[in-house]
């Protein structure tokens, strides 16, 4: 069964403006992911809240971040125990690439994070980022493992056979309806 934790991060998207200014958004996002070891057991990790909490992504370089901390939510993993925190971060930025299959996702990253509870690992992730602009201030990130691929893990033997980077839902409902009150306003207005 699937726990849906809500994770209030700062989600900076770096939009390569004229004056180099990184614009902030606030946004809700969730990160799931599954490892497996050589004997077939699983581990869940989730993300949990965190103020210091932040995926950069930087167009003009394609640079691209990550912070978070999370929880093993559930595991038969030695290494990695159920209830255990730990914070993921990447001392080297990864990349982010437009995709050259037209048939599949909008944008390729590769990237090498370090778990404070299982070492570095690194991830080839695939999906759409919407950049934040000064029009319109909200941004969207959905990323997950390309189909066919895992993560490694090697300081502790595991394989990342899941991971997905998304809105959390109820963030969506939430944006919505804020677009049907500004709608709704401009009616009222140019009516």
């Amino acid at each position: 069964m699937k726990t849906t934790l809500a994770a209030f991060a700062a989600l900076t998207l770096m939009a390569g403006t004229a004056f180099g200014q990184t614009i902030p958004i606030m946004q809700v996002f969730e990160i799931n992911a599954t490892a497996q070891d050589a004997a077939g057991n699983l581990a869940h990790l989730q993300s949990i809240p965190s103020q210091d909490q932040f995926i950069s992504l930087n167009p003009a370089t394609g640079e691209t971040s990550v912070q978070y901390s999370g929880q093993v939510l559930s595991s038969t993993i030695g290494a990695l125990p159920t209830g255990a925190f730990f914070e993921v971060t990447t001392p080297d930025p990864g990349f982010v690439r437009p995709n050259p299959n037209p048939n599949g996702p909008l944008l390729l990253v590769d990237i090498s994070p370090v778990s404070s509870l299982g070492g570095p690992f690194s991830l080839q992730l695939a999906g759409t980022a919407v950049l934040p602009t000064l029009n319109n201030p909200n941004g969207f990130i959905d990323f997950s493992l390309v189909p066919g691929t895992v993560g490694v893990a090697p300081q502790i033997g595991v394989s990342i056979i899941g991971h997905r980077i998304t809105p959390e839902p109820g963030s969506l409902v939430l944006l919505g309806l804020g677009a049907a009150a500004v709608m709704g306003a401009r009616r009222r207005k140019a009516a």
